[in-house]
């Protein structure tokens, strides 16, 4: 079908065939929402600059979608792991998509415990992460705060500065 995920040959599956069917795409879109309508709860997002923004978004989401696997769904950790983009492993603080990058690691580590994270900054945001996802009761003010931490010191870390 036209909206089949179909490999790039970029390790997940080999060139042109389908990953995941059209009908799985769609189930996954709408397991991602309802998590979010179940469990997320509504912030004021000019508070935040674009890239905590984008920061937030990523850690909720792994959030959601963590309680939608371990809270009856597990085979959703699958569909989800077949459509998540591959991380570049070769990206330094000099490119521009340095920080979208370590998102795309972090959320990646998250949704596949097989990914064994290099950077010891990644680690300790996935530790964390782990520890507020078996705590009962956090909500999206918890991951955000979270989200925030991690953001400040990878940009630190790598020498970028302040958000914007």
């Amino acid at each position: 079908m036209y909206d089949d995920f179909v490999g790039e040959g970029e390790g997940r599956a080999p060139a042109g065939r389908i990953v995941v069917s059209g009908l799985g795409r769609y189930r996954a879109l709408l397991a991602h929402i309802m998590a979010h309508r179940h469990w997320s709860s509504p912030q004021i997002a000019e508070n935040y600059g674009p890239l905590q923004r984008m920061a937030i978004e990523v850690f909720e989401d792994c959030r959601v979608e963590q309680l939608a696997i371990r809270d009856g769904y597990p085979g959703l950790r699958t569909l989800w792991r077949h459509l998540h983009p591959v991380p570049r492993e070769d990206c330094s603080p000099r490119d521009a998509d340095y920080l979208a990058q370590q998102l795309l690691h972090f959320s990646l580590a998250v949704l596949d415990p097989e990914t064994r994270p290099q950077m010891p900054l990644l680690r300790e945001a996935l530790q964390h992460f782990q520890t507020l996802m078996a705590r009962p009761g956090h909500e999206t003010r918890d991951v955000i705060d979270l989200a925030i931490a991690y953001l400040a010191r990878l940009r630190r870390d790598a020498g970028l500065g302040e958000d914007s």
